[in-house]
Order: structure tokens, then C-alpha cells, then sequence
């Protein structure tokens, strides 16, 4: 329409083009900010009444969606909240007239200001995260978005191969790949007590293998010890026992001492006996030409 017609009435319909310069940046890892230039004057076909902004995404376990959400005809940008983290979005807006809307414009890539973050930042890990036995790493996903995320690797490692458990940590390496898929980003795993670990996380994705983050330690909680190793007596005198012990391969903490029972066989067991953190103890005043189980 010419906007006209022959009498010289105004004749109001759909605008015929699409807002240009549509841009979608990432302003927090739940939110864009969609922007877009007015359609000209010769496009409007009437007065733009609403523009309308609409989203889609796919993930990484084949869900997809669209949402549209309404903005006012007198405004030329509108921030999309609650988003889903680490998902890319394609977007498009188009004007209505109180004739109905006009064409979308082409789709656009939400991108971002952060050009560092393709390598996801993994948080420490909390004490309420951690037991003796297992950890639950959580990490943050990239802001930089300018590409679909396929999966995570999380490398888990053991900081201290001479620390006091490492002999407990199976594995010959003792470094170990775990693959998360692109919606999860927490790995549950279980450990070894009493042990420093690192971890670090590199993404995967459509433009191909990002950077390994930045390591993080922790430590495990401590456990119960295993038995005492070596265990041995030699006798002394005719009431007299030395008892010798190495300690459990798997200390599991800071050993504070040991107790050590013996029982004639023939008779109640004696009291607990406890020593500070030594591997020997003699044992007096037992009875003449007995057997002793320690």
C-alpha cells in the first residue's frame, strides 16, 4: 500500500519490514539484552503498537523451545530474565500495527562481553559438598556463549602423591577423566579419607575442546582408621610381654593412639589399654605360663 487512496484516506495495515540491527548480548548467565533499531517510516504501515522478541534454544539432550515476549512500540530493547545457564539462545523480533505483526527479522546468536570465559570456573568446594568418602564438585558455566555446549570433563587428581592416604588411592595414575553432559554441572564422586584432591574442568563444544580451568583443591573429611599392620610379641620374662605394631596402611586421619586388648585363653579380657600414638607397648604382671590373645 501507498498508505493512501484515492480520496485521501490513510490506510493502515501490517508493517512490511523487520526491525535491522538486531543484537543480543549476555549481561549474566540468566539474562540477554535483545536490542534492535525502529522499522523506517516507510515500513510501519501505521503506528507500531508492540514489538515482539522471540527466543529459542535446543540442549544438549535434544530438548528444544520457543518463547515470545512483548515489549511497547515506543522502546527499542527488552531484557530476557530467567534463562536457562549455559544455553544458547537464537533470537528475532518483529513490530505489530493494530493491523496484526510484520515479518521477523533474521535470528541472531545471543554473544557476550566476556571474551575469557570459555573455560568454565569451578567454585571451591563447601564443606557441606564434602564426607570422608565422597565430594560433590559443582562448577559455573561460561558467559561466552558464541557456540552450542556438547559436554564437560572434569579431571580429578591427586594433589599429594606422598601424602599420608595416597597409598589408599587406587589407580596407577591416580588422575582421573569423568565425562558430564552439557545440562549437568556437578560430578558426585567417591574418594579416599583424609586426602587432597584437585579438580578442573574443560568444555566441549561445537567449535571444538576449550582450555582446562583453573585447578581448585580440597581435602576429604577424616575417617576410622584401618587395623594396625605387623602385630607381634615377644616375650620378656614369665609375666612379661612386649607388643609391637606398624601403622594401618590407610590412616584415614591423624592418628592419636591406639588401644590394645589382650585376653588370657582362659579367662575374661583384660581393660582397654590406651597409649598415645607410639607402636610398642609392654605388658606386665600377666599370669605365669599363658597364653595371650592380643
Amino acid at each position: 500500500s501507498d498508505g493512501a487512496d484515492e480520496a485521501g484516506c490513510v490506510i493502515f495495515s501490517v508493517p512490511s519490514g523487520a526491525p535491522s540491527n538486531v543484537a543480543a548480548i549476555t549481561i549474566a548467565t540468566t539474562s540477554v539484552n535483545v536490542s534492535w533499531d525502529q522499522i523506517p517510516n516507510i515500513s510501519r504501515n501505521g503506528i507500531i503498537i508492540t514489538y515482539e522478541v522471540k527466543y529459542s534454544w535446543s540442549l544438549g539432550n535434544g530438548q528444544i523451545g520457543t518463547n515470545y515476549v512483548n515489549t511497547s512500540g515506543d522502546t527499542n530493547q527488552l531484557v530476557l530474565n530467567r534463562l536457562q545457564e549455559c544455553v544458547q539462545y537464537s533470537i528475532s523480533v518483529r513490530a505489530y500495527t493494530n493491523q496484526g505483526p510484520g515479518p521477523f527479522s533474521g535470528e541472531v546468536l545471543d554473544s557476550s562481553l566476556n571474551i575469557n570465559a570459555q573455560v568454565p570456573q569451578p567454585p571451591d568446594v563447601p564443606p557441606n559438598a564434602l564426607t570422608a568418602t565422597s565430594a560433590n564438585l559443582t562448577w559455573s558455566c561460561p558467559l561466552e556463549k558464541n557456540y552450542t555446549i556438547i559436554s564437560y570433563s572434569v579431571n580429578v587428581t591427586l594433589d599429594n602423591p606422598y601424602s599420608v592416604n595416597a597409598d589408599c588411592v587406587h589407580g596407577q595414575n591416580r588422575s582421573y577423566y569423568f565425562t558430564v553432559p552439557a545440562y549437568q554441572r556437578y560430578l558426585y564422586i567417591s574418594l579416599v579419607p583424609f586426602t587432597s584432591y584437585s579438580f578442573a574442568v574443560l568444555v566441549y563444544t561445537t567449535e571444538g575442546e576449550g582450555a582446562l580451568s583453573v585447578p581448585r583443591l580440597f581435602t576429604t573429611l577424616q575417617a576410622p582408621p584401618t587395623s594396625p599392620l605387623n602385630i607381634s610379641a615377644s616375650v620378656l620374662s614369665y609375666s612379661s610381654l612386649l607388643v609391637s605394631w606398624t601403622p594401618p596402611k590407610c590412616s584415614n586421619g591423624v592418628i592419636s593412639g591406639y588401644t590394645v586388648m589382650y585376653t588370657p585363653s582362659s579367662g575374661f579380657p583384660s581393660s582397654p589399654y590406651n597409649v598415645s600414638n607410639v607402636t610398642s607397648l609392654l605388658l606386665q604382671n600377666l599370669l605365669n605360663n599363658t597364653q595371650y590373645l592380643i
